[in-house]
């Protein structure tokens, strides 16, 4: 059993958690998307198109596997999705999760489209704490005495998931899929800029998400 670390910026972050969350492995279906798009320039070539496949059943359970334009995935889930930078988001779901609405096939995805934890906690699972300005090591502190290189400890303690007040900002075992490990420091030093901006009262949180 192993453990990503996650930071938590603000009180409405920690909110987040469960919808990222997949007990059993079985993916919390929360929002809809048509399953069925293609996207087309103006001179008639195919843009994008989506695709899907049934799998063979699984324990007695029928499962799809589909994929999505980011375009289309961002238009319906906003910034915070869960996706990468490249043409196609990949999703896994249950046939039951997939039906026709109006006339339409649509597949019920997770709020942020994918899920990153099967189970998560703010008991520290290991000695990655977070460190204060004054020398502390906790699970808990805030954004006003947040030590932020001190707690980065880079490549041994830095988190796999930043969550800010709207969603999830970076996730690195999904971007170590498809990027350089230059790029997600990169991504992981722009959302922390960004946080470290909120209000120095703000609330740090620790979390560690079981995989």
């Amino acid at each position: 059993m192993g453990f990503y670390r996650a930071w938590l910026f603000g009180e409405q972050a920690i909110d987040h958690m469960d919808a990222m969350t997949a007990p059993d492995g079985y993916p919390r279906a929360e929002v809809w998307l048509p399953l069925d798009v293609v996207g087309t320039f103006d001179d008639g070539l195919k843009q994008w198109r989506s695709a899907w496949v049934q799998c063979p059943p699984e324990n007695g359970e029928v499962w799809i596997e589909f994929g999505l334009p980011t375009p289309l995935i961002t238009e319906y889930l906003g910034p915070r999705a869960l996706i990468s930078d490249f043409g196609m988001g990949h999703g896994k779901a249950l046939r039951s999760n997939v039906r026709k609405r109006e006339g339409t096939w649509m597949v019920k995805v997770p709020r942020f489209f994918e899920t990153v934890t099967k189970f998560w906690t703010t008991e520290p699972q290991d000695d990655a704490l977070l460190s204060t300005t004054n020398g502390q090591k906790t699970a808990a502190t805030t954004v006003g005495t947040l030590d932020v290189e001190v707690s980065r400890d880079r490549f041994r303690n830095e988190p796999e998931l930043i969550v800010g007040p709207d969603g999830p900002m970076v996730f690195g075992p999904l971007d170590y899929r498809y990027r350089s490990t230059l790029d997600w420091e990169k991504r992981l030093d722009a959302a922390l800029h960004s946080l470290l901006q909120m209000p120095s009262t703000t609330p740090v949180t620790t979390a560690w998400c079981r995989f």
